[in-house]
């Protein structure tokens, strides 16, 4: 199941809780990343899934951790994209600068 989670937050807002989580969202991503065998087996034993840990292995698909002005190219091409299928989901409209706390 493809999945997309897209988080921008300026870094001076985050609280200490938020920047480890951050921090170790970008550790895992690197873990999964490089050690699909083992990831796979541990998405396997933790979600109890009766797949082969080669078919998991496979499915793992490259996590991207972008920051910065990368993040926000993503994120205005992500909201384009939804504007073309479905602009209700964004309000109608793709946000405006406000949105995006530098």
């Amino acid at each position: 199941i493809p999945q997309l989670s897209l988080i921008y937050v300026g870094t001076e807002y985050l609280t200490e809780e938020a920047h480890q989580l951050v921090e170790m969202f970008k550790h895992y991503s690197i873990e999964m990343n490089t050690h699909k065998p083992e990831s796979a087996k541990l998405i396997k034993d933790k979600l109890g899934y009766k797949f082969s840990d080669k078919i998991i292995e496979q499915s793992i698909r490259p996590i991207n951790t972008l920051t910065g002005e990368k993040s926000k190219e993503e994120l205005l091409r992500y909201f384009r994209a939804i504007m073309e299928v479905s602009p209700e989901a964004i309000g109608g409209r793709i946000p405006d600068e406000a949105f995006f706390i530098e």
